[in-house]
């Protein structure tokens, strides 16, 4: 008779924290959140392993005859965000398990785990695994990785974590478990890997003191990686992604290449969500082209001192100053910069994600809102005192609006929603005038898991808005 038990959790940076302490994998895509928001997924992702995990001990607690694994297969269709609530639905029958995890309705894991009584075999090393560098494979030598693990995790933080899974399950296939996580995220592929796939076989008492791994399949277009895993006792293999790396903007010198050298120089502009992409490339070219900016950012103040220093460094006439302003809450008034504002250019936005579901998600709708609307209102009531009376506001739209991908509708609708707003405010201040252009595809951290297309060339694009905005007679 098959029984059906549910579960839900929110994994929180302390979970996070804890399972790369357990694992040894530190990838920052798990566990910094300043770098995870320049990645595909848009900040820290919850462990695949730590999934797994979670889920397992929730199946020690219902199962008492679950004492050992004979198998454990396991694929995850979608990330799970720090934050997310996840709900875990186990079915079991006899010694046999499947368990389904999902977040807002949509599958994240799936995991088939067929189970045994207790077995006999050496443990694990019982030691806390050492912080060491993430590695980064070249690409060009995927082919031929190999090496490995040894088999260790800190028992007191499994009984921390896992206190069900961890007095239940022999500790050599619990650390088995977690080498696979620390393969992937700190050895191969590594820095930039994310983990796809799971499947494990052992046999009843291993005695393996390290895990060996060696690329069996690469696919360089895709990124498609698959590691072969093998002990005494333990077969089995993973697959993972060489993941998309942060995307690069142009440099000052590219931008101050296509410049012409007083191009901007009467433009006194404020760039909110400009430490990064097309905020950060806007910045480089009113500096490039004479103009004074200042930069706003909500977390990323590493990535915004080093777009300044950067300005600051190739000397060209224009100036880039930095101040953090978090939209969603205001606390801290708009700085002003020696001259008016003539410009306003508005990018702050969350991750943006596509939906699986056919269920409109009025929640994503509403976060969306508070950016591109509610946040964009805050700021302008904030800076249009400090503004010249004929002042230029450049509020972003996408190409989107015209296509309507359907994954992306909630998106759609927000933007939507923000060109109606920009009417309004045009209505509002007569005086001001408002640029809402519907962006093409562009290189952003955001289009690396948004839309895999072929993009428009950012800085044909953002030098064309911006001397666009910097026509202010112009309606």
């Amino acid at each position: 008779m098959t029984r059906v038990h549910e579960w839900g959790k929110a994994f929180t940076p302390r979970d996070q924290d804890l399972f790369a302490r357990l694992s040894g994998d530190h990838n920052p895509m798990h566990v910094d959140a300043i770098a995870a928001r320049r990645l595909m997924f848009g900040g820290c992702v919850v462990h695949a392993l730590n999934t797994v995990t979670w889920s397992l001990d929730c199946l020690a607690e219902l199962i008492p005859s679950f004492a050992s694994l004979i198998q454990i297969r396991a694929s995850f269709p979608a990330a799970v965000l720090v934050g997310d609530a996840a709900v875990l639905t186990w079915s079991v029958e006899d010694d046999l398990a499947e368990a389904t995890v999902t977040v807002r309705g949509e599958p994240v894991a799936y995991i088939e785990v067929q189970f045994g009584a207790e077995t006999t075999g050496e443990s694990a090393l019982h030691r806390e695994i050492p912080v060491r560098p993430c590695e980064e494979v070249p690409r060009d030598q995927m082919a031929t990785e190999a090496g490995s693990v040894d088999l260790e995790f800190s028992s007191t933080l499994a009984d921390q974590m896992l206190p069900n899974l961890s007095g239940r399950l022999p500790p050599i296939q619990l650390a088995a478990l977690l080498a696979t996580t620390r393969i992937v995220g700190m050895r191969c592929p590594g820095l930039h890997s994310v983990y796809g796939r799971l499947n494990l076989k052992f046999d009843e008492g291993s005695d393996a003191r390290k895990l060996d791994y060696r690329v069996t399949r690469w696919d360089p277009r895709s990124g498609l990686t698959t590691l072969g895993l093998g002990a005494p006792g333990i077969e089995g293999s993973v697959g993972c992604l060489y993941r998309p790396t942060p995307a690069d903007q142009p440099s000052i010198d590219e931008a101050r290449a296509v410049v012409q050298p007083q191009q901007f120089a009467e433009q006194s502009a404020l760039v909110v969500g400009g430490s990064r992409g097309l905020g950060e490339l806007t910045a480089k070219l009113i500096a490039a082209g004479g103009g004074d900016v200042m930069v706003t950012y909500a977390s990323g103040r590493r990535d915004a001192e080093r777009l300044a220093d950067e300005v600051r460094s190739s000397n060209v006439r224009g100036a880039v100053s930095v101040c953090r302003l978090d939209v969603l809450e205001m606390e801290a008034d708009v700085p002003a910069l020696e001259q008016p504002y003539t410009h306003i250019y508005y990018f702050a936005t969350p991750r943006i994600r596509g939906g699986r579901s056919k269920e409109f998600d009025e929640a994503l709708f509403c976060e969306y809102l508070s950016y591109y609307v509610e946040g964009a209102s805050r700021v302008l009531d904030a800076a249009l005192p400090l503004a010249t009376e004929d002042a230029c506001v450049i509020w972003p739209s996408t190409i989107f609006v015209e296509e309507r991908p359907e994954r992306f509708r909630e998106y759609v609708a927000a933007k939507v929603a923000g060109e109606t707003w920009c009417s309004e405010v045009e209505i509002e201040h007569p005086g001001v005038r408002v640029v809402r252009p519907r962006l093409p595809r562009l290189k952003t951290d955001q289009t690396g898991s948004l839309q895999p297309e072929q993009t428009e060339d950012n800085l044909s694009v953002m030098l064309a808005l911006c001397a666009r905005a910097g026509a202010r007679a112009r309606a």
